[in-house]
Parts: C-alpha cells; structure tokens; sequence
C-alpha cells in the first residue's frame, strides 16, 4: 500500500535549538458513513513517537494497516472513531533529522542527549502549526514506543497542553529507582556503546543488519528502512568532506547511551506515569507478553503505579520491538485502543494534555 505523505519541518531557532522533522500521512481516500447513518463521528489525528535508536518512517507498516483495516472504529456507545491523519516527529538527533540539526547539535550537545529532549522536539513540533495545521483544534492520540512512550509521560507535564482522547504506551521501561532498575540501564548503556556505528559501504551495513542477533529477525523490509533512515551518510553533509566514513549510524552511540543515563537514577519518569494515571486521559498499555527477565519488572511498574492502573493493557507477541516484528498486531491493538470508551459520554468531554 502506498501511504499519501508529506515531511513538514518546525524551525523555532533560538526558541527551541533544534529543527523538528515530523511526517503527516492522509488516508488515499476519505472514510465514507453509510447513507442515513444515525452515529456520530469522533474525529483523531494520531501522533506517534519512535523508540531510540529508529525515525519516523519505522510506524509506516502500522500505518499502512490502520488505514487499510481500521479508518475507523465503532465505540459501544454508536459513536463512530475516525483517522483523519497519522504523525509521526522525528527525534532531532535520530532518522534524517540527525543530518538536519548536525551542525546545531555538535554546538549545543555533541555527546549528551536526555528523553527530555525528545519531549521538547514534540511539542514544538505540535505547537508551532506545522505546514499550517494547527493541531491544538484536534483531537491527539499519541502513540510512543519504548523511549517515545517515555516521551510522552514527559510532554505531559510541558505547556500549552493539547486536546487528547487517548494515549498508547507501547512498552515504555519505566519502574521507581531500584537495584534491578540500575542494573537494567547499565546494561542499556554498555550495549549502546558496544554497537557498531560505522560501515565502508552499504553491503557492509547490510550483512550486519542481517547477521545482528536483534535485527536479523526482523523483516527484510524493516532491515532496508532501517538503512534508508537510520544510517547515514555523512558525505552528503554540507561541510563535512571526511571521506574514510562512507555510512554511520543517524543516532551517535553516545548519545544513545546518554539517554539510558538521563533516567538511570532518578524516578522522575515514574512519577509522571503516576501523574498521568491520575489525570482522567484514558490510557492504554502494550506491552511484550514474553519479556526477557531482566526487564519483566518494568511491566509490572507500570500495570501497576503506586496502585494506578492503565485504562487498558494487553499483550502483543514479537518481543519488545513489535512495532516492527508484528505491524498488523500492533496497528489492531492500538485501534482497539482509539475506539475504547471508559463510560458512555467519555467521548464527549475534552480531556487536556
């Protein structure tokens, strides 16, 4: 399927030190109502967050879906849940963005990164009426995997908020700060640092992606996207004539690891799960149904937060990456989410983010 899109950059320099890079995807035609349909319509926009390490295009399997299979979701209530359009916002150091702000970056923050700043990146990006659409009028459900769930706890707690009928966690790590939190993390960490970031031409990127105990499992799509988006080339870069580098990775390895760091000992992160459970915006947890050991208790934390519950949570197969692994699973289960109704008016009030 092929997906109608256009790339939107939001430059708010010196306000925010970055550009932020964000896709906007249409359905190919309109959602049609039958004739004399006596339900009412419930428009969304869905904003989606990419974990570390991937870009914005990674949801484009899952968009594919929700627009081929799920255009539109029927609540009990009769109300009819629409897709209007899809946004997905680069982090500014990930994807084709890291090109973008290389200049900006290696000035502000050449070897730091925090989750923090992918929260700033997306709401400027929300706030600043990309290509003119002014998304403070819509209807929000955001959508972050891993890290961009993390994100979203955080943008949360950020100004002007936004309308949202509903949040998607998909597998955010987030627990209180303990010893197997820590250890977590630095394992995290050191695996960042271990990575391999720099190949001499694309078959050598290839074979990697390919031989990689993590990414071999992928599908062969996911594998090319991966070196379309996530591998750079850093020729093609305006001043930059190093040619012993033919590709790099987009998101440096430091700054990966830096941003396991920024949330290694603190539970800040967990206190605005804990705060957005309490806010009254349904939200809704995925979650690997077969975590490795070392990060089973993460799950735990957030089905339960200090006694705070998900609006929903359920389960998805393919492990922790399976916006990549299980696209179509994961497309039905945030759609389940979209058309769930907490009561029979929750559609009718406007919950603020």
């Amino acid at each position: 399927m092929r997906l109608n899109s256009e790339t939107l950059i939001v430059d708010d320099r010196p306000s925010y030190p970055y550009r932020v890079m964000g896709n906007r995807y249409i359905p190919a035609k309109k959602t049609t109502i039958p004739p004399k349909s006596s339900e009412s319509e419930h428009h969304v926009s869905l904003v989606l967050l990419h974990a570390t390490g991937m870009y914005k295009e990674v949801f484009e399997p899952v968009i594919e879906v929700l627009f081929a299979e799920y255009p539109s979701r029927k609540t009990d209530s009769g109300c009819l849940v629409v897709i209007d359009e899809v946004w997905s916002i680069d982090c500014p150091n990930h994807g084709q963005s890291a090109a973008l702000n290389r200049a900006d970056i290696e000035r502000a923050s050449p070897s730091a990164w925090t989750i923090r700043e992918y929260a700033n990146a997306a709401h400027t990006f929300l706030r600043s009426k990309p290509g003119g659409h002014d998304l403070s009028k819509r209807q929000l459900v955001l959508v972050g995997h891993s890290v961009g769930g993390s994100s979203i706890l955080f943008m949360s707690q950020l100004m002007p908020q936004f309308n949202v009928h509903a949040i998607v966690l998909a597998d955010n790590l987030s627990s209180p700060p303990c010893p197997k939190r820590k250890l977590a993390v630095s394992l995290f960490i050191k695996a960042a640092l271990c990575r391999p970031e720099v190949w001499q031409s694309s078959a050598q990127a290839t074979n990697f992606l390919e031989r990689d105990r993590s990414m071999g499992v992928w599908p062969a799509r996911a594998r090319q996207s991966f070196l379309k988006f996530a591998i750079r080339d850093p020729i093609d870069e305006p001043g930059n004539s190093n040619a012993s580098v033919c590709l790099k990775l987009a998101c440096p390895r430091e700054h990966e690891a830096s941003i396991y760091r920024s949330v290694e000992d603190n539970g800040e992160e967990h206190d605005a799960l804990h705060a957005l459970l309490g806010s009254g915006i349904p939200v809704h947890y995925i979650y690997d149904q077969d975590p490795p050991t070392l990060t089973a208790f993460f799950r735990e934390s957030t089905l339960s937060c200090r006694g705070r519950r998900p609006t929903t949570a359920h389960p998805a197969k393919g492990g922790h990456m399976f916006v990549i692994t299980e696209p179509a699973e994961t497309a039905r289960l945030i759609a389940q989410a979209i058309g769930h109704e907490t009561s029979s008016n929750a559609l009718d009030a406007t919950a603020r983010l």
